[in-house]
């Protein structure tokens, strides 16, 4: 169980720079496809994307939440699905996790899609992007949660949604929608990073949200803390995307996606120091390009797992056929 804690220790050279590629981020080696859709009439059988990990003790495994996509009436519905993994290598597809409410009214009517587990006090928190419309990323987008006690109350549909938890403010850094979250809990806050869309013009950039409780009430801080600037290919200049946030040695890395409006996306990183977070983030370097068949066209939604000193960097990659 416990090589799954995120024990990290390092010792850097060199205090001004983190020394991240001890942990092999700056030397990746891509293993390749490890979840793919599934056949047809599946509930993934049109996309997946968007994987989260954690461990889960009950089972003593990891497990992956994802996106899953499938055509209903016509149009596509998104879905939480779950795998399961003993090497974070291999994954075994165990069904539906989470399911929208189909409920005129409610933020998750159309779809529910970007899952996070976080877990404090004994319950687990469900964070997810309620869409409010059926297609991808349809309708208005909203930061949701759901909350229980074990992995079945949701597989079961009997944990308790909370509805909305950040929305979009009508103007400024995330004035148009609200997206993919990742939490740090730090001297007693819980910070929870997350990209947004502008309202205009409509570039994404990455920010925070703070609370002394999952349960929230969460408050955003006014600007965006990441955006293109940081950013060394000035080419990448309108999407700051999809945080991934850890905390390694007396750093915190975020793994993000950088994009512009001629389709080209890739993962890269930025770093803060323990005493300048949540501000201060910093240029870190590449992680993932495109390069392969399978992820030649999009590198990105990333996720950062920590084991053993190794760092396994997730993400949804998109071939020139649009397959996620």
């Amino acid at each position: 169980v416990d090589i799954f804690k995120n024990r990290i220790g390092i010792t850097f050279q060199n205090p001004e720079v983190p020394r991240f590629d001890l942990l092999n981020y700056a030397h990746l080696t891509k293993q390749g496809v490890v979840l793919d859709i599934g056949e047809s009439g599946d509930y993934d059988d049109k996309f997946v994307e968007s994987p989260s990990i954690f461990y889960e003790p009950s089972l003593q495994k990891l497990v992956m939440l994802y996106t899953a996509y499938k055509v209903v009436d016509s149009s596509m519905v998104a879905c939480i699905a779950y795998a399961t993994s003993d090497d974070g290598i291999t994954w075994t597809k165990q069904g539906i996790f989470w399911e929208r409410t189909n409920v005129v009214g409610t933020p998750d009517r159309g779809g529910v899609t970007g899952p996070v587990m976080v877990k404090d006090g004994g319950n687990y928190y469900l964070f997810y992007i309620g869409l409010t419309n059926a297609g991808y990323e349809g309708g208005n987008k909203t930061i949701c949660c759901a909350v229980g006690t074990s992995l079945s109350d949701f597989t079961g549909g009997t944990a308790t949604r909370k509805g909305a938890q950040i929305r979009p403010n009508g103007t400024g850094w995330y004035g148009s929608a609200v997206w993919h979250t990742s939490f740090i809990h730090k001297d007693g806050i819980w910070y929870c990073f997350f990209n947004a869309t502008a309202s205009s013009p409509s570039y994404e950039r990455i920010g925070v949200a703070c609370s002394k409780s999952l349960d929230g009430p969460w408050s955003v801080v006014s600007v965006n803390l990441l955006d293109y600037i940081n950013d060394a290919d000035t080419t990448l200049n309108q999407k700051a995307i999809d945080p991934s946030v850890v905390k390694v040695g007396s750093y915190y890395i975020m793994a993000y996606g950088a994009g512009n409006a001629e389709g080209k996306v890739q993962d890269n990183w930025a770093y803060t120091t323990d005493a300048d977070f949540p501000y201060g983030w910093k240029f870190g370097g590449v992680g993932v390009i495109p390069s392969e068949t399978y992820d030649i066209k999009f590198a990105h939604k990333p996720f950062l797992l920590c084991i053993e000193n190794k760092i396994y960097h997730y993400y949804t990659a998109l071939n020139n056929s649009n397959h996620r």
